[in-house]
């Protein structure tokens, strides 16, 4: 044999095993890669098995919560007679964890004249008012009956308001 033909041998076999760390380097790093992909797979897994269990308790507790709910709060709106201002006004009877306010000024002096003296910009705005702070998004950090009676106040409060605008368009066309 040549002394060439040894260093090219040498060559090769220098250049195989580079290849070969190579190779096994990419294969460490893809394995490595690997490893953190599953690890961030069964976080992932984890958290959202939670976040479910956490949605089935809520819908259990909501489900207790809602008939009882519904019947105090019709009882609510009948005893002030369905009447938007008259529910806007004492919401704070049925709905103490988000209204210790009055609407319009004169929560003492409610009665039916004072009705009269509402406008109907100055309604529409404590009802939209009204509505954006009890608006079932809006609600964070309540528990969940408490979830619940301000989805059914949010939908009675609309059924409201829709009946009175009916009634005053009703009103207008026939004047």
């Amino acid at each position: 044999e040549r002394p060439e033909d040894t260093r090219d041998g040498e060559e090769e076999a220098d250049d195989s095993d580079a290849k070969t760390d190579e190779f096994s380097g990419k294969v460490r790093r893809q394995t490595e890669s690997l490893d953190s992909l599953d690890e961030r797979i069964k976080k992932r897994m984890a958290f959202l098995d939670q976040r479910q269990e956490n949605e089935q308790k809520e819908a259990k507790a909501r489900q207790g919560a809602s008939g009882a709910m519904t019947v105090h709060v019709r009882e609510w709106m009948l005893e002030h007679k369905r009447d938007i201002v008259r529910l806007l006004v004492h919401l704070d009877e049925i709905f103490p964890e988000g209204f210790d306010h009055d609407p319009f000024g004169f929560k003492k002096y409610i009665d039916a004249t004072a009705r009269d003296r509402i406008s109907n910009a100055q309604l529409k705005k404590a009802y939209h008012k009204t509505l954006l702070r009890i608006h079932p998004d809006k609600v964070r950090g309540l528990t969940v009956p408490q979830k619940v009676r301000a989805e059914i106040i949010y939908e009675m409060l609309s059924k409201a308001y829709k009946r009175y605008m009916r009634d005053r368009d009703k009103a207008e066309r026939t004047n």
